[in-house]
């Protein structure tokens, strides 16, 4: 994928910083790598959508590395869902946040927490899908589920 629609892509979720692309602009392998300035007062991005030529949409979900705290309640930096006044006694699984948007950190690098994957958490199919648009934001509570 080119660095500019990486770019464009990462704008959905805050100011780009920079993008990890190749001498000619190609951000290679599976993964495109972004450093991005968020609002941390704001729930981090869980989904963000690409619509594609044809009229169809790519559903892409957020990763990211080296967050502090996050609360898989509400979705916001800096206590534990187990404190957040939106906690109900629900159990991990239930919640709209995961382990799975954050990448594990090996060897400095770092490789996308694919627990979702072996099922431990859901598919990558959103449990409500929010208003169409070029690139669509996550909105409400949609995450991934089994």
């Amino acid at each position: 994928m080119e660095q500019e629609t990486i770019k464009m892509l990462g704008e959905t979720i805050g100011k780009v910083e920079e993008v990890d692309a190749d001498e000619e602009g190609e951000c290679i392998g599976q993964y495109a790598r972004v450093r991005i300035s968020i609002d941390i007062t704001q729930p981090l991005k869980k989904i963000i959508y690409l619509e594609h030529a044809g009229g169809d949409e790519i559903l892409i979900l957020v990763v990211y590395e080296r967050l502090p705290e996050i609360c898989f309640c509400c979705g916001r930096i800096g206590h534990p869902y187990k404190e957040c006044d939106k906690y109900e006694g629900q159990t991990k699984d239930e919640l709209a946040y995961g382990v799975w948007m954050q990448a594990v950190q090996l060897y400095g690098k770092s490789r996308v927490n694919r627990s979702h994957e072996r099922g431990q958490h859901g598919s990558s199919k959103p449990a409500n899908h929010p208003t169409k648009t070029g690139y669509r934001e996550q909105r409400g509570n949609s995450h991934p589920q089994h």
